[in-house]
């Protein structure tokens, strides 16, 4: 199974992004910064796409501490949407 990590995956292009690639098969890291709207969108995600791999990690990508915490709940990546 191929893995993605998509920052910014509560709306817009981001959240987009994040259901195609749920649909076509991709286990997804995902972060937002807004907590609330990360948690509905992910769950909205594994909804779309039923047996999908959703990691949902909110948190704001200037913090030193949550790119870490992203890098280890990505592991190997496939894709990167920055």
């Amino acid at each position: 199974m191929k893995k993605a990590l998509i920052t910014g995956a509560s709306r817009g292009l981001g959240r987009a992004l994040a259901d195609g690639l749920a649909a076509a098969g991709y286990s997804l890291v995902i972060d937002a910064r807004d907590a609330g709207a990360h948690n509905a969108a992910a769950a909205a995600i594994r909804a779309g796409a039923p047996g999908a791999e959703v990691i949902a990690v909110p948190g704001d990508v200037t913090d030193p501490a949550h790119r870490s915490a992203l890098r280890a709940a990505a592991g190997q990546l496939d894709l990167l949407v920055n």
